[in-house]
């Protein structure tokens, strides 16, 4: 009996690390995303009318986009995960097993923050070739 509580109680600290682990790659996703925005708007807030520029402010608007969309992918992300949760126990109780609807859930969940990130980086490469 003890042995079996011992893996019980491992299974739930590695779900709870798992766990952990997807809400830290949510809210990074979401603040490096965030930053990069607030970054560019801030730098088109600060360009004084009229002075010569050496890049068009408008370069910089697919890179803007693309960490705005990080931001809302990142959102969504959290939502999915969410109703994954929901949809986890909601069946466990019902049920005592996982649906398929909650597998394609929390699928959907982790595919938007990975595409997130994606977001990111190609962001990244918009505003290097913006500047260069």
């Amino acid at each position: 009996m003890e042995y079996y509580r011992a893996v019980v109680d491992a299974h739930h600290q590695n779900f709870r690390s798992v766990i952990d682990y997807g809400l830290t790659a949510v809210k990074a996703a979401m603040l490096i995303n965030g930053g990069a925005a607030i970054a560019i708007l801030a730098f088109l807030g600060n360009l004084k009318p009229g002075a010569p520029l050496s890049i068009p402010p408008t370069s910089l608007a697919f890179p803007l986009l693309s960490f705005s969309a990080g931001v809302l992918l990142g959102a969504l992300g959290t939502m999915f995960g969410y109703f994954t949760q929901y949809k986890f126990t909601y069946d466990f109780v019902r049920t005592g097993q996982a649906s398929i609807v909650g597998i394609l859930l929390h699928l959907t969940a982790v595919l938007f923050v990975v595409i997130a990130f994606g977001c990111f980086a190609y962001g990244i490469w918009q505003s290097y070739q913006a500047i260069f």
